[in-house]
């Protein structure tokens, strides 16, 4: 008999935890900081230019603007990356630009959608604080995904941010 209900709870395990995640799984949002040493326009700049993002975002293949002005509340465009051999198709769009104080930008994948706040925060004439927000919500079997994927978006979020910082203070670009 203990057998048989301990088979009963191995087998039953995958379908609970699939309904778990699928009905009281939370979005994720998380918070990152750097100190970019730059003044605070350098940095604006090269945020309000999206068409750069290559240089500090691995994998972006292509950016392409669809409607609107570059940098601008409502502007649309489409970032084509190419991730593990994967090509994802993200829609990027301006929420509000305030630059060179913040900039909120969303971006849409297949069951991902992805807000990402940037608040600059001037320490010093040539060094800026970068406050870096992301939110997440998943849809479908995204949100099941995105459930064990939490940390590993952190650590994308901090290979970014130091991406960024190093594009900004030194120029070098991704290879």
């Amino acid at each position: 008999m203990k057998k048989k209900t301990l088979f009963i709870i191995i087998l039953s395990f995958p379908i609970t935890l699939t309904l778990y995640v699928f009905l009281f799984a939370d979005d994720i949002k998380f918070e990152e900081e750097i100190v970019i040493n730059a003044n605070i326009d350098t940095i604006a700049i090269i945020l309000n230019n999206p068409s750069k993002i290559d240089n500090y975002m691995p994998g972006v293949e292509k950016y392409s603007l669809k409607k609107g002005d570059l940098g601008r509340k409502g502007a649309v465009a489409e970032i084509k990356i190419n991730s593990e051999g994967n090509d994802i198709l993200l829609k990027e769009t301006i929420i509000y630009n305030n630059l060179p104080n913040e900039i909120k930008i969303s971006y849409e994948a297949d069951g991902v959608y992805n807000v990402v706040n940037y608040s600059l925060e001037v320490l010093t004439n040539n060094k800026v604080r970068l406050n870096y927000i992301q939110e997440f919500k998943f849809n479908g079997y995204m949100k099941f995904v995105g459930f064990f994927m939490k940390s590993a978006l952190k650590s994308q979020s901090r290979v970014f941010l130091n991406n960024f910082k190093n594009y900004i203070e030194t120029g070098n670009t991704l290879e």
